[in-house]
């Protein structure tokens, strides 16, 4: 069996009960919903998420790899078709362990590289078969908007609140009371009973 045969398997072992069941609830607004579904797209989301950032980073680590190798066979002049052996052959033992390396790092994150491809694509394609949806990133119902205030705007903005609460303090200076403080200027310990 295939990893793709796999994560198939399992998920249908872990969720084809779940969905099935139909256990449904009341939401505050009367609306009933299936609990089982319900519990399946919050846990998918995570899942799918975590699964295609992660493919993101072993995609970029892949690539990186390629360059190195790609840079050390242009660095010593050698046509595209060279290995370690072919380096070994001509006793640059340092730049054959290197590129023996890279290539064995190369070979490790092209196979996770395709493990998570095809969970991934195992889950994509097991949401779509039970909710009869392509699977989407999930959205905030009120997502947050960027911030598109420039510098000088958010200067000004601060400048200008500076400038108001220095003038309350101004007028109201010597007309506050202070009820922490005693006549002598110390914090009285009735008020803060954890430093008496």
């Amino acid at each position: 069996m295939t990893i793709y045969q796999n994560t198939i398997q399992a998920l249908q072992l872990t969720y084809d009960h779940q969905l099935d069941c139909q256990v449904m609830d009341i939401n505050k607004a009367g609306e009933s919903y299936d609990v089982g579904l319900l519990d399946f797209n919050i846990t998918m989301n995570r899942l799918i998420s975590g699964m295609s950032d992660r493919l993101e980073i072993v995609e970029k680590m892949r690539t990186a790899t390629t360059n190195q190798i790609a840079y050390l066979k242009r660095q010593k002049g050698s046509s595209s078709a060279l290995t370690s052996l072919g380096l070994k052959a001509q006793f640059q033992e340092i730049d054959s362990l290197r590129l023996g390396n890279l290539e064995t790092q190369l070979k490790a994150r092209e196979f996770q590289y395709d493990m998570l491809y095809n969970r991934l694509k195992a889950h994509l394609d097991y949401f779509q078969d039970k909710t009869g949806d392509v699977w989407q990133p999930y959205q905030a119902k009120n997502p947050v908007k960027y911030n598109n205030i420039s510098d000088d705007k958010k200067k000004a903005i601060h400048d200008k609140e500076l400038a108001k609460t220095k003038q309350w303090y101004n007028d109201n200076y010597g007309k506050l009371d202070k009820p922490l403080d005693n006549e002598d200027g110390t914090i009285s310990s009735e008020l803060i009973p954890a430093y008496a």
